[in-house]
């Protein structure tokens, strides 16, 4: 097992924390099927994604008032990208929070562009636009 990427270190890890089944898998498991490769380390990311997610909007009820923010900058590779975070009430503590949720990478820069991508967005997060 090579340790090139943070992935395998983050099992490397767990094995030295004794998880003595994790280590057998890889040590003893066949090669072919280890689990490892960098298709399986992205399906874990968005499933990963997908329940934090999924726990962030179940915290609010989105048929009630919420805010969005929403900041641009570009990375390291020069693509332009808005950060989308949501702001609401908690219900039951009456606390104020604000979550992350999506980097959404632009392709346009238009104000026409940007405020259907973020329409989409809010779309696909099934959040109405009525509030």
């Amino acid at each position: 097992m090579s340790s090139g990427s943070n992935f395998i270190a983050l099992l490397k890890q767990r094995i030295d924390a004794g998880d003595h089944l994790l280590q057998n898998h890889l040590e003893k498991g066949c090669r072919n099927s280890t689990y490892t490769s960098s298709s399986i380390q992205n399906e874990i990311i968005e499933l990963i994604r997908e329940y934090i997610l999924s726990s962030i909007l179940g915290r609010f009820d989105p048929s009630t008032l919420y805010s969005i923010i929403v900041d641009g900058s570009t990375d390291s590779s020069n693509i332009e990208q808005l950060c989308l975070l949501i702001r609401y009430v908690d219900p039951h503590s009456r606390e104020i929070h604000e979550d992350f949720l999506a980097f959404l990478p632009t392709i346009s820069t238009t104000d026409e562009a940007i405020a259907d991508h973020i329409l989409s967005s809010l779309k696909r997060y099934q959040l109405p636009l009525n509030n």
